[in-house]
């Protein structure tokens, strides 16, 4: 049965979401730079709100180990993502003082990215018999094979991550092993996804809010809130005039998991 990981949780509503709706993972991001960036403090509190069958899953990139193994041993995440640079060593390590899994993504480029290389291969070089059409499959070739050799437990093919696009699936034969498949899943384009056989759907944007892409900043300033059933009330006394960061649309999460579900059946 594939997996479902909703990734980007940033606040106790998106929680009562998930508890409902019951995919297997979650994922609380500590990259800075991300709109769907939790503090440690948020992270604790969420984890205790997160239904005990729900893995959390803590995404970082190149992040200090120490703080990495601490949140696992403090067991505000479960499970440790790693989208930087991470290496062997690094996921040895955390497997001996920890104990806990650990997922390794690897980033294959979208096919936006590809085309545009190419365009600006094309535009830049007079002779285009100076492209080399094989560079782009020597480089994919061998983010796959450093994805089957890896020790992580997991591995998470992407285009990078929050890039909100997807890549090339056919690649997706030449992974021995079974992985998380990321990248610009929606509504739109799971069932197509999942005929590639993937042991984990990993969705992020494809159910936020309309606005809320990959590269925006994702909060708005609001005293109401917007329930599942499209109405909007009054924020409760303790959180009225607070800045709103949710950006999970329980509709598209609901619908999206329902598709994975009905897919397997």
């Amino acid at each position: 049965m594939t997996k479902i990981k909703v990734c980007g949780i940033t606040c106790s509503e998106e929680v009562e979401y998930v508890n409902e709706l019951k995919p297997d993972f979650v994922g609380l991001v500590f990259y800075p730079p991300s709109k769907r960036l939790v503090s440690e403090e948020t992270a604790k509190m969420l984890k205790k709100q997160i239904h005990k069958d729900i893995k959390a899953v803590g995404v970082f990139v190149d992040e200090d180990i120490d703080k990495v193994i601490r949140l696992l041993k403090d067991g505000i995440i479960d499970i440790a993502q790693l989208h930087g640079h991470e290496d062997e060593e690094y996921i040895r390590t955390i497997h001996e003082k920890t104990g806990k899994e650990v997922i390794k993504a690897y980033k294959l480029k979208s096919k936006e990215t590809c085309e545009k290389s190419a365009h600006d291969i094309i535009e830049h070089n007079e002779d285009a018999h100076d492209i080399n059409a094989n560079d782009s499959d020597h480089e994919t070739n061998e983010v796959i094979e450093q994805a089957n050799n890896s020790s992580a437990d997991y591995v998470l093919i992407d285009s990078g991550m929050g890039s909100g696009k997807t890549f090339d699936w056919s690649v997706l034969k030449q992974i021995t092993r079974p992985y998380f498949l990321a990248g610009g899943l929606d509504q739109n384009n799971i069932s197509d996804a999942l005929t590639n056989k993937p042991w984990a759907v990993d969705v992020s944007s494809g159910v936020e809010s309309d606005g809320c892409d990959s590269e925006s900043s994702g909060v708005e300033s609001d005293s109401s809130e917007s329930y599942r059933d499209g109405t909007e009330v009054l924020a409760s006394s303790n959180t009225n005039n607070r800045v709103k960061t949710c950006i999970k649309d329980y509709n598209k999460m609901r619908q999206f998991m329902e598709t994975v579900r009905n897919e397997i059946d």
